[in-house]
């Protein structure tokens, strides 16, 4: 009992200094949690169902208006963008517009094509706390998002870095 007792006491500042992987924006002004401008608010997580291998993104439109998602001409990472009930068979079927209307908020878990293993038929880590670690300068991958308000489209180009907080 005083052997479980000590080893607790040991144990418990380890898991007290437990550390996160957090995904932060680039911009000319540093890193942002959150991107904000007349059409959208943006912010990215690391996904509740498999952290590593999905992104939660989150936008809010500002605006009165309704405005469009392209997932078909997004790319993350140079690669085509994946949702989590993607499979191999269904990876490359043509993608609709998403709606968010004025006001409403969307949450959405994407990976990249790049990271599907043909091979193996599954999808490889986008990062791992280690990998983040051992980069000499910044973790980094890039998002383009097209969205389309009032018939113009504008090429978001989300900067995301990975940063151990």
């Amino acid at each position: 009992m005083r052997k479980l007792l000590v080893l607790l006491i040991m144990f418990i500042p380890l898991f007290a200094m437990a550390k996160d992987v957090r995904i932060k924006v680039k911009t000319d002004d540093g890193l942002i949690q959150q991107y904000v401008d007349d059409i959208i608010s943006v912010r990215f997580y690391g996904a509740k169902t498999a952290p590593n291998y999905f992104i939660t993104i989150e936008i809010i439109n500002n605006t009165n208006e309704r405005i469009e998602l392209e997932w078909e001409n997004a790319k993350f990472e140079s690669g085509r963008v994946l949702f989590p009930d993607d499979t191999g068979l269904t990876k490359n079927n043509q993608r609709a517009n998403e709606v968010v209307f004025g006001g409403d908020k969307l949450k959405k878990e994407f990976t990249s094509q790049s990271f599907w293993n043909e091979h193996r038929e599954m999808l490889t880590k986008i990062y791992s706390m280690k990998s983040v670690k051992n980069s000499e300068s910044e973790f980094k991958k890039t998002l383009i998002l097209p969205v389309i308000h009032n018939g113009e489209t504008t090429d978001y180009r989300f900067e995301l870095i990975f940063v151990i907080e």
